[in-house]
């Protein structure tokens, strides 16, 4: 019953990615009513077994399952998702190249990274497909039980600790240092190529914590794995900070992690080619 409940459910996600990629493409040019004809190419900026490659695979079997064609998935991790950018805005705009991506790209990469694009202006967004909260999750042996612990100890220990992102100028590397500013504690950054393998080296206890943008850390239980949940944001697509924050998480905000479907724009601002 599970097994069928999430095949439903992906098929549920396949339907509406493909109804909005109608609806952003349509208005202007002709959509083939046999797209697809060839595989679809799903590029991801991030290590396999993150968020976002979870995403992107949800999504890519979910119109699999709609469609009956093929969706393929292809990490191209680097510079907070640009190397994706950059993979998708090259190809060719016809409906074949898709990214999953979290927001951030558009809305704080322009500013964090030189790029010869603007993924506002080179790509078309598609549709958004999902929202989590960041989780604070540190080292199985770390002293702290709780985020205001962690702050304690910090402070009492300068220069001491350290914290794994999926990658500098992330959405986690972006919550970490907010976090480190709003407390007043310093922690050294060591970014990763996606959150999974970040995640992995602080449960080896190679960094003190992680911001995780997924509940995949309730996998391990509470004597191994301390978890601060952030609440959930208010946050629209390209908007401002987040608000609601979990009492137990202050004095930071809230921070929250949003992932959109998107192809490349094509001349003159055309969505597909066909």
């Amino acid at each position: 019953m599970c097994g069928q409940a999430a095949r439903g459910w992906r098929v549920l996600v396949g339907v509406a990615v493909v109804l909005a990629f109608w609806a952003c493409s349509a208005p202007l040019q002709a959509q083939p009513a046999s797209w697809p004809t060839k595989p679809v190419r799903v590029v991801v900026g991030f290590a396999p077994g993150g968020g976002t490659d979870v995403m992107a695979r949800v999504v890519a079997q979910g119109l699999s399952d709609a469609l009956g064609k093929t969706f393929i998935v292809d990490n191209k991790p680097g510079v907070s998702g640009n190397l994706a950018v950059g993979e998708v805005v090259r190809a060719a705009p016809d409906g074949y190249t898709l990214m999953v991506a979290p927001t951030s790209v558009e809305t704080a990469n322009p500013s964090l990274f030189k790029a010869n694009f603007h993924p506002a202006k080179s790509l078309t967004p598609v549709g958004s497909i999902g929202v989590t909260a960041m989780y604070i999750v540190a080292r199985p042996d770390f002293a702290a039980k709780d985020a205001k612990e962690l702050v304690d100890y910090g402070k009492a220990n300068p220069g001491k600790l350290s914290y794994a992102s999926s990658g500098a100028g992330t959405p986690p590397h972006l919550a970490a240092e907010l976090f480190k500013l709003r407390t007043g504690i310093f922690a050294t950054h060591i970014p990763y190529r996606g959150s999974a393998p970040a995640l992995q080296d602080v449960m080896a206890s190679q960094a003190d914590y992680v911001f995780d943008g997924s509940k995949r850390n309730t996998a391990w239980s509470p004597a191994t794995t301390h978890r601060c949940g952030a609440g959930r944001s208010r946050t629209s697509i390209g908007s401002g900070s987040p608000s609601g924050a979990s009492s137990t998480c202050r004095p930071t905000e809230a921070a929250s992690r949003r992932w959109a479907v998107a192809q490349c724009r094509g001349p003159n601002g055309s969505r597909m080619r066909g």
